[in-house]
């Protein structure tokens, strides 16, 4: 495939989509984009029939705004900002039978999704049945104006692995992480180390069909609960859930192993339907 690598670059006031990659492998170091809006053209075309008679239509299309989108690519990103984007910060795809693989390394993200033409978390990764794997290590999402933090969707047999050390989402509409699969044909996992979720719009963390660990992280000031799992497997260690809207954590179909488990103040209580070792059952409690 083709080798692509980037040194210092700085991309402001693009529209549509900034930087693109399709079955390729991209090394970007140093890289600036800001100002990044979608991109709206309009066309026009003129019919003529057999009988002389015309006709004449018109239509609007709108690419995007994407700082950087992949498609079963090989990416390596070390040291990155995006800000104020119309679309996400960094959209990646995995599609059939194909493997992609993605590493982030002090990765800031400000203030994307400001004029969304879909759902666009910061950072986007799906995969259609593909074997896709993300990698962060020192990755800060600040106002994530649409969607989520962070998204991870797994569809079509898919496998999919995000793996992070030192993340944040400040503020985002939705969830701050977001795993789904499926189908259970789908295998989406999950494992963070030193995640910090706060002020969101809904829950810190959702999971559904998904395994996730989350280890010496803390979810706090969420709109709904600070974690959210439905048919998850489950699994949280030293983490602190604290003035969530709703539940520190909420549990629905799958199974959990919590331990140094912390909860401060949270709206409804410390969890629901969860593992006892995951804090006290607000159902389980005399009124």
């Amino acid at each position: 495939p083709a080798e692509v690598e980037m040194d210092g670059t700085t991309i402001n006031n693009a529209g549509g989509g900034v930087i693109s990659c399709q079955g390729a492998s991209m090394e970007i170091t140093n890289l600036a984009i800001s100002n990044g809006s979608n991109y709206q053209y309009s066309y026009e075309y003129l019919l003529e029939y057999s009988d002389g008679t015309t006709s004449t239509y018109s239509s609007t299309s709108t690419s995007p705004s994407i700082g950087l989108s992949a498609a079963d690519c090989s990416t390596y990103v070390d040291g990155a900002v995006f800000s104020d984007l119309d679309g996400n910060a960094i959209e990646l795809v995995s599609y059939s039978s194909s493997t992609s693989s993605t590493e982030l390394n002090d990765v800031t993200i400000t203030s994307v999704g400001n004029e969304s033409l879909y759902s666009d978390s910061a950072i986007y990764g799906y995969s259609y049945g593909g074997d896709m794997s993300i990698y962060a290590d020192g990755l800060a999402i600040r106002d994530a104006n649409n969607g989520h933090g962070i998204e991870v969707y797994g569809s079509s047999g898919a496998t999919v692995l995000f793996a992070g050390t030192d993340v944040s989402v400040n503020g985002a509409i939705g969830n701050g992480l977001y795993a789904y699969a499926s189908a259970g044909t789908d295998s989406v996992t999950v494992d963070v180390d030193g995640l910090d979720i706060q002020n969101v719009g809904s829950d810190g963390i959702y999971a559904y069909q998904s395994t996730i660990t989350v280890t010496n992280s803390s979810v706090s000031s969420n709109t709904g609960s600070g974690m959210l799992v439905s048919k998850a497997t489950t699994t949280v260690t030293d983490s602190l859930f604290e003035s969530n809207g709703s539940y520190g954590m909420e549990c629905d179909g799958g199974t959990e192993a919590c331990s140094g488990v912390t909860h401060l103040t949270n709206g409804d209580g410390e969890q629901s339907g969860c593992d006892a070792t995951c804090g006290e059952d607000e159902a389980t409690i005399p009124e």
